[in-house]
């Protein structure tokens, strides 16, 4: 920047082309980095191609005079017009010298004008105008950012497709995890970039959508699992319960058994015992006479 400053900004258009929104936005460039004001305090607009304007002038096409064609022109045009003052000079680089001379005489002596008003463009000005600057850069910083956060998220979902494909759910969790991992740093790296500015909401509200969508597939599965292991757990006990009932049952009918034998052996037993005391009885009962044998074969057969 000269230290001295500069008299005057020139700004150079062309007669005959429109100006477009490309060159508006160019001059909302400008006014960012010079200062919001460069164009109502120190710009001139130089027109160039003047012959091309007098030869319409000429035939007809244009009947009035520059400025008052200037006056009459609107879009872009008309805003910046206005924006300088009227300050706009048409210059036509064709004509002999002397008539260029004119012509540059005629742009000092706007300069001078601008210079009774101490309008000076200096460094302390372009310095003021350091935020705006800095707000410029942060703004095409910030849009990068933006960008780089619309491909991360895309990924991410691209991820989460692929996930949900995974047979295995402790694969799709330990995916899911790790990929909630990824956001979450993501996200961080966000606010740090936004430095509470806010100019990174966009960004921030993509992210939290994408970790919604992961965050509600992983509680899916997760909840998913924690039901299949209940059902499994469930399951297992129910067959241990089965198990023990059947070897109560086998328990039960080895007893049944066992005591089915105690009960014949003790019948055996008994039979034994009164077949031994019947004929003990009969014995007795014999020894005490002596029947003829058809009485002693009757009295046998009794017991």
């Amino acid at each position: 920047m000269n230290p001295a400053g500069y008299h005057a900004l020139l700004l150079v258009l062309r007669f005959g082309s429109r100006l477009t929104k490309e060159d508006a936005d160019v001059i909302r460039y400008l006014k960012s980095v010079l200062g919001e004001n460069f164009i109502e305090k120190h710009c001139i607009i130089i027109m160039t191609y003047g012959d091309v304007f007098k030869n319409k002038q000429e035939v007809g096409e244009i009947e009035v005079s520059f400025e008052e064609w200037c006056k009459q022109q609107g879009g872009y045009f008309k805003e910046m017009f206005h924006e300088v003052n009227g300050r706009i000079l048409l210059f036509d680089n064709r004509k002999k010298p002397d008539v260029q001379d004119q012509q540059r005489q005629q742009l000092v002596s706007m300069v001078d004008q601008l210079m009774d008003g101490d309008r000076r463009y200096t460094n302390s000005k372009f310095v003021k105008a350091q935020k705006a600057r800095e707000k410029v850069i942060s703004k095409k910083r910030i849009s990068a950012i933006n960008d780089k956060v619309r491909e991360d998220t895309s990924i991410i979902l691209s991820s989460l497709r692929k996930i949900k494909d995974y047979r295995d759910i402790d694969d799709k969790i330990s995916a899911l995890r790790d990929l909630t991992g990824n956001i979450h740093a993501l996200s961080e790296n966000i606010n740090q970039e936004d430095n509470q500015t806010g100019l990174l909401l966009p960004a921030r509200d993509i992210i939290l959508q994408a970790q919604s969508e992961v965050e509600r597939e992983l509680m899916y599965l997760e909840l998913h699992k924690e039901m299949e292991q209940k059902k499994n757990d469930q399951v297992q006990e129910s067959q241990r319960e089965i198990e023990r009932l059947r070897a109560e049952l086998a328990e039960y009918a080895k007893g049944q058994e066992k005591s089915k034998e105690n009960i014949n052996r003790l019948e055996k037993k008994y039979q034994e015992i009164r077949d031994n005391d019947n004929s003990s009885i009969a014995s007795s009962i014999m020894s005490g006479f002596n029947p003829n044998p058809e009485d002693a074969a009757r009295l046998c057969s009794l017991y």
